[in-house]
């Protein structure tokens, strides 16, 4: 995954929320826990089990190098892009 540009903590998670055949992604800061919308996508069972319950923090994002999964690779190469846009519009 690409480095993010905007000072946020390795330990901040990436959650979902799946919806009516849809994912919903949120950044989740460690600090304050609240979580801002970034973008949603058609339901994918392979994107819902790697992100769980509980999401992946910034640093497990990282550590991800499965790369034979389209679909978890186009997620993971467009979260960064919305962190950095959240931030910079926040």
């Amino acid at each position: 995954m690409k480095r993010i540009r905007g000072i946020i903590s390795n330990n901040d998670r990436i959650t979902i929320s799946a919806v009516q055949g849809m994912i919903h992604f949120y950044y989740q800061s460690s600090k304050t826990n609240d979580r801002e919308y970034l973008f949603s996508q058609k339901f994918s069972k392979s994107v819902n089990c790697y992100f769980g319950g509980q999401g992946k923090t910034i640093r497990e994002l990282y550590s991800f190098h499965k790369w034979s999964n389209h679909k978890l690779s186009n997620v993971l190469t467009r979260i960064p892009i919305e962190i950095d846009y959240f931030m910079r519009e926040n």
